[in-house]
């Protein structure tokens, strides 16, 4: 079980110390409830009141992510970084059409529809774009939904990391 103490003292940010299905003491919940009125407060669900990042979920629309604790078999358990009123951890889903590709480097790349960020995916590694070279690889786990010009969806990949 981690403690509410142990945070305290190792000042570590709170996304570092707790990893979902961490057991929390009630100490730990007492803060997730008086930090700030919380964003969600129900007896199995406890969400702090700030987000602590935004996506985009499944129907494009960018939502808050909240530290959250699911209550299970009585016990406060770390569920992550869920969407308002989920227990889940929320899934950052990322929109793109397709603008060029280079066959000669299994190259492809793609225009975020809704940010104008640039991507670039070769040999099934998504990068993110700085002016004309990689920015670096994604995170692991991100929905990429490939679009035609009208906004259909294609076809849907999750990244992987780099091995």
């Amino acid at each position: 079980m981690k403690t509410f103490q142990q945070w305290a003292a190792g000042n570590r940010h709170l996304d570092t110390f707790l990893k979902i299905g961490d057991e929390v003491d009630e100490e730990m919940a007492d803060y997730f409830l008086n930090t700030l009125p919380p964003r969600t407060m129900k007896p199995d669900l406890i969400q702090l009141g700030e987000p602590y990042d935004h996506y985009r979920n499944a129907n494009r629309q960018t939502c808050g992510t909240y530290a959250t604790l699911k209550r299970v078999d009585g016990k406060w358990i770390y569920a992550g970084l869920c969407f308002a009123g989920e227990s889940e951890p929320a899934k950052h889903h990322i929109f793109v059409r397709q603008t060029g590709e280079k066959s000669d480097s299994e190259m492809t790349f793609f225009t975020n529809i809704h940010t104008q960020m640039k991507y670039v995916c070769h040999q099934q590694q998504w990068h993110g774009m700085a002016s004309d070279r990689s920015d670096g690889p994604l995170k692991a786990g991100l929905i990429i939904h490939i679009v035609d010009n009208t906004g259909k969806q294609i076809s849907e990949e999750i990244t992987i990391r780099e091995s």
